[in-house]
This record gives C-alpha cells, sequence and structure tokens, in this order.
C-alpha cells in the first residue's frame, strides 16, 4: 500500500514569555491506489500475463493437440480427438491418421501388450515364420552339422565338430551371410590351420563384433590327448576370418576336454 505522510508544524507565540514555541504533529494518511500493499509491508506479486491457462477453458492453445487435452500438459484425449503420439491418448493409441483411438488387433501396431504387431497377448497367438532352412554345404550325415551356433550382425556361424576337414572328425565351422531380403546364403567354410583326426573343432561357437571364438574340445595338447583348445578369429574388411590366437587349456590332463558344451 502506498502510503502518504503528512508533516503538520504549527508554531505560536507565547505573549510575554518572549520565546517561539511549536508543536509537532505526524499524520499518517493511507491511500489505497494501484501500489497499495499488505499489512505486513510486503509488495504483491504481480499476475503472470504468459501463465499457461488452465485445461478447462475449452480453446485449444499452447501445447495442446486438441481442445484441453493432450501435449503434455493437459489430461489424455479420448477418441477421436486429434494427437501426435500415443502418450496424447487415453487409450494410449495414436493412429497413422493422427487421431486417437481404441487398439485392436488389426490396427497394424504393437499395443496393448501384444507380443507381436496384432498378435500375443490379447489377441491371437503369433505365428512362428521359418525364413531359412539349413543344412550343411556338404551334407554329410556324420558331421554333426549345428552342433553349436552363433549369430551377430547378419552373420550365422555354425559349427558342425564331426565334419571331415581334411581329417574324419577335424570340424569345421561354416558361415552364412544375411541378405537384404532375410534369407541366409552360405558364405565360406572356416578349419583349424592345424587340424588333426577327431579334434572335434567346431563343438562350441560364440561371435561378437567380428570375433569368432572356436572350440575344439577333443584336441590334443603337451603331450595330452583331448585336452582341448580355444581357436580365435577376426573377420578382416574382405569378409574372410583371420586365426589370430589359441587358447591352450592352462591345466592339461587326458580327457579334460577344455570348452566343452555341457
Amino acid at each position: 500500500m502506498k502510503r502518504c505522510f503528512v508533516l503538520a508544524l504549527a508554531f505560536f507565540f507565547v505573549s510575554g514569555c518572549g520565546r517561539i514555541g511549536y508543536d509537532l504533529t505526524l499524520i499518517t494518511e493511507v491511500d489505497g491506489g494501484p501500489d497499495a500493499s499488505s499489512d505486513s509491508g510486503e509488495l504483491d506479486a504481480p499476475a503472470d500475463a504468459n501463465s499457461n491457462p488452465a485445461c478447462e477453458d475449452t480453446i485449444k492453445n499452447f501445447s495442446e493437440t486438441d481442445v484441453d487435452c493432450g501435449g503434455g500438459e493437459c489430461p489424455a484425449c479420448a477418441d477421436d480427438a486429434a494427437c501426435v503420439q500415443n502418450s496424447d491418448c487415453l487409450n494410449g493409441y495414436c493412429n497413422p491418421s493422427l487421431l486417437c483411438a481404441s487398439p485392436t488387433c488389426s490396427d497394424g501396431a504393437q499395443n496393448q501388450n501384444e507380443a507381436g504387431v496384432d498378435c500375443g497377448g490379447p489377441c491371437p497367438a503369433c505365428q512362428v515364420q521359418s525364413l531359412s532352412f539349413f543344412q550343411s554345404p556338404v551334407a554329410n550325415s556324420s558331421e554333426t552339422f549345428a552342433y553349436d551356433f552363433a549369430f551377430d550382425n547378419d552373420t550365422l556361424v555354425v559349427g558342425a565338430p564331426a565334419a571331415a576337414w581334411p581329417y574324419a572328425g577335424s570340424g569345421a565351422v561354416y558361415v552364412y551371410r544375411r541378405d537384404q531380403s532375410g534369407a541366409f546364403n552360405f558364405d565360406r567354410t572356416i578349419t583349424y590351420s592345424a587340424s588333426a583326426p577327431n579334434d572335434g573343432f567346431g563343438n562350441a561357437v560364440a561371435l561378437e563384433n567380428g570375433t569368432l571364438v572356436v572350440g575344439a574340445s577333443a584336441m590334443d595338447d603337451n603331450g595330452f590327448t583331448d585336452t582341448g583348445r580355444a581357436v580365435i578369429y577376426e573377420e578382416q574388411p574382405d569378409l574372410s576370418w583371420k586365426e589370430v590366437a589359441n587358447l591352450i587349456n592352462p591345466n592339461p590332463m587326458y580327457d579334460y576336454a577344455f570348452l566343452a558344451q555341457e
């Protein structure tokens, strides 16, 4: 509140006393003008002219996607209201026409806890589709094709530890590449550089970011039989594989089968 202070000074002359006296009076007047403050002496906070209108003003404004709904600041919109994303909608689905709608099992979107697009959860069970059928490129019935396999970045490696490359039971790893259509095509065969009969090369495989680890659980080492070994390969720019390291069983013993699968 704006306060006006009036100071009244009254002079008077006292006859016969030879002096001038005065009377000082302080008068306070309160003016309730536009700058008025509270009795506590604190100034009132000015109104925020830019504050977001309430989500009940029946106007589509600020970030709303429809009248008084959506946009993250107002409640989610009912069906048939305009939307930009699923979170704008009460039913959690903003359809391709950018309108809120109730999810269905034929809306072409994975929603309502579906396991896939329009299947699983409250919808019919999803169908498993076989995209490729694999068999050994040499079709040897005794090579235990796919004893182990690994997949990473469109590359599939398949172990065949009983394959005759070049000896009976030496083992091999077959490499497949996935093309743009989703089909897998045979690329090449990887064999150990010092193969021996019954090494079991390919009994275990692991692949990640161009590094391939191949187990040969029956390989002999340091005078012991079937102690096992791991061979590491790195993928090259021409998509070939270079043998870069051998991991030998640190505690070799007979029939240890290092890296054998359980």
